[in-house]
């Protein structure tokens, strides 16, 4: 019997095909009726878009990339918390490289004094040779019967496999990495499941940052395909006295108010506060942020643009609290459908032609400036 490539054949019978399939198949319904001469209403297909954005109230740094002397980094753990805590940042997974789970699961702001910030467990799987992946939100449980995060020498979708199942967030770390990069085609017509990729990497930048806009066509052919793949933003930070810091991160929303986690005289338990942010990112409920200038990040506390997205039907808003220098609305492989110059909103409506819209925000302030891209928005039929 001949084998079926489960994924080449979700990505056969997704996007356009199916989309194309159906309204045939409303239209043969509908002349159906019209030759019998019965009075049903005809079917009507509306294409709508799925936001994954929930407009809480509050936005959180939080940092996906990041290094210490549990592996190759030049920082103990708590210089590397305290410096990040002083630039805004809530939580951070340090993505130590394949380290053993007692080291996991040793939380370094126990017994601290740094306050305001939450360790979330993670590592970055790979070994050192190609194929690397973040594995962040790995659960303890597992420390007793099994690795905590995958084995490096594991196949690549067994090793994603093994981070989704446990409840964790598989990132393909700098796809486009000289040494510990991807294979294009591999990302594309072999793995699954996994939850995103690294769309920006200071280590991967490149002339002009070619590397990081490689990795951004990447991600909207994934997106162009049908598939829901988040775009991440990392430091890579292995010395937070270098270049590689507060250059890329994450920015979560949720309706948690963190100071009620290390505030007043009964603070709320601070891994309430970290689930929370875990479960905003497999939502989607964040953006991928990117200092674009100046270069060096040690100077600046700036979230960045927090973007406001809405949407009825096929119809897509967004808005921001200030001035933006430039607003844009991507899809169709990475085409820009519409934008705006030193405007605070912005709205589109489908053509029928779509399969994922994404934003793109750059606002300049106080001579940082700093670019926001949100997780896609897939179409739909409804």
């Amino acid at each position: 019997m001949r084998k079926v490539n489960s994924l080449a054949l979700k990505k056969t019978l997704s996007g356009k095909s199916i989309k194309e399939f159906i309204k045939y198949l409303a239209f043969i319904f509908t002349v159906l009726i019209v030759l019998t001469g019965a009075t049903c209403t005809p079917i009507q297909i509306e294409e709508v878009l799925e936001n994954p954005y929930q407009n809480y109230p509050y936005w959180y740094k939080v940092q996906t990339h990041a290094h210490s002397t549990r592996s190759d980094g030049s920082n103990g753990p708590g210089k590397v918390f305290y410096h990040y805590v002083q630039k805004d940042y809530r939580a951070m997974a340090l993505t130590d490289h394949d380290i053993p789970c007692g080291i996991i699961f040793d939380d370094p702001l126990v017994d601290s004094e740094i306050i305001g910030i939450v360790y979330i467990p993670s590592e970055e799987d790979g070994d050192w040779g190609s194929e690397h992946m973040l594995a962040i939100n790995l659960d303890p449980g597992l420390a007793s019967n099994g690795p905590c995060g995958p084995e490096h020498e594991w196949p690549a979708q067994r090793r994603i496999d093994y981070v989704i199942n446990q409840g964790g967030i598989a990132v393909l770390a700098h796809p486009y990495d000289s040494d510990h990069g991807w294979s294009e085609n591999k990302i594309l017509n072999d793995l699954d499941r996994f939850t995103g990729i690294e769309i920006f990497n200071p280590g991967q930048r490149g002339p002009g940052g070619g590397n990081n806009m490689r990795t951004i066509n990447l991600w909207d052919r994934l997106l162009q395909q049908g598939r829901k793949v988040w775009g991440f933003s990392g430091d890579d930070c292995h010395d937070v006295d270098g270049d590689h810091f507060n250059l890329g991160w994450i920015l979560v929303n949720s309706n948690k108010n963190a100071r009620e986690y290390w505030e007043g005289e009964n603070p709320k338990d601070p891994q309430e506060f970290r689930n929370d942010l875990v479960a905003n990112i497999k939502l989607g409920n964040f953006l991928a942020m990117t200092r674009n200038y100046p270069p060096d990040g040690h100077g600046s506390t700036d979230t960045g643009p927090q973007v406001k997205i809405q949407t009825l039907g096929g119809i897509v808003s967004v808005s921001t609290e200030e001035i933006s220098s430039k607003i844009r609305i991507i899809g169709n492989s990475g085409n820009i459908l519409a934008s705006a110059r030193n405007k605070n909103g912005l709205s589109y409506t489908l053509t029928g032609e779509e399969k994922y819209l994404r934003v793109e925000v750059e606002q300049l302030k106080n001579g940082v400036e700093i670019l926001a891209y949100s997780q896609p928005l897939m179409v739909k039929l409804n």
